[in-house]
């Protein structure tokens, strides 16, 4: 009888929607396979400093391009259309031979204009899953660095400062890993002390670089109480879909149709969105919903 009643609480709906709105965020570490090869698999998304509004006639933005496998930035002011996104690597002779583009949802990188274009140049599109900027998080990271400076005037030489930076990821600088082109500033040459300098950059190997990634992974979990939810084909789940204002968003809820689990770890769930369309989530972004059942006062 007890178990009965608790399982009754438990699956109060307008309980469950305002918990869930506003739980601590979960969060965890996934550890992909990342590219080797320079300018092979490249992350690309919009800055946005100031959205349309009232007072504003367009949303003022930039994208930022980031290679993988070198760290190398490349970021430009443009509209936010597939057109411009892919003129643009186009006019790079260098992103000539992409493999892959990973980037959010974004509708200049989900456009059917950026799905055909990719198909015919052989290049595989990763989508992150719908409300997770973590899962673009080197661009989004990198967006937050250059953020930091005056973003029109000092666009080029924030991406210039980053890219002759120290990344103890590399070992050395994105330029560096990228061109063979020691981290030397303008200013050296014109205070005429670029020869004195003796900048030696040594590349770390692979082996080197995935160690820095597990110790990263263990340093993130370590630092998170990290609770994984327990969620199973067949479940009920409530998804977060964003804010609307200062007020949580949630949808839901629906049925689980499968689960993408790397490595045996739960990443992404699969849901039934209704008319037939399977939408996915981020595990943080769910939270497994109890329907009632009023049996027990039966």
């Amino acid at each position: 009888m007890k178990k009965d009643i608790e399982e009754y609480v438990r699956s109060c709906h307008v309980c469950q929607i305002t918990k869930f709105k506003y739980r601590p965020k979960f969060d965890t570490c996934y550890l992909r396979d990342f590219s080797t090869t320079p300018f092979q698999v490249i992350h690309i998304d919009f800055a946005e400093l100031e959205k349309k509004k009232e007072g504003v006639a367009k949303t003022r933005s930039f994208l930022v391009i980031i290679d993988e496998a070198t760290r190398i930035t490349q970021a430009k002011c443009m509209r936010q259309n597939a057109r411009s996104v892919i003129n643009y690597i186009n006019s790079r002779p260098y992103l000539n031979d992409i493999k892959m583009i990973v980037s959010d949802n974004g509708p200049a990188f989900v456009s059917s204009y950026s799905i055909n274009w990719a198909a015919e140049q052989g290049i595989a599109l990763k989508n992150s899953s719908p409300y997770q900027p973590s899962g673009n998080g080197l661009v989004e990271r990198k967006i937050r660095d250059i953020k930091k400076t005056s973003w029109k005037m000092l666009l080029e030489s924030a991406c210039q400062l980053e890219n002759r930076s120290y990344s103890e990821y590399l070992g050395c600088s994105p330029l560096f890993k990228a061109f063979g082109k020691v981290a030397h500033f303008k200013a050296d040459q014109e205070l005429g002390i670029s020869d004195q300098l003796d900048i030696k950059e040594i590349p770390k190997t692979t082996q080197q670089q995935e160690l820095y990634r597990e110790k990263m992974k263990k340093d993130f979990l370590n630092r998170k109480n990290i609770k994984t939810p327990r969620v199973r084909i067949g479940d009920h789940i409530l998804v977060s879909a964003g804010v609307k204002g200062k007020d949580p968003v949630v949808k839901g809820p629906f049925k689980v149709t499968k689960i993408w689990e790397p490595e045996g770890q739960p990443l992404n769930v699969f849901f039934d969105a209704g008319n037939g369309k399977e939408s996915c989530t981020h595990l943080s972004n769910l939270l497994v919903y109890h329907q009632r059942s009023d049996d027990l006062f039966k």
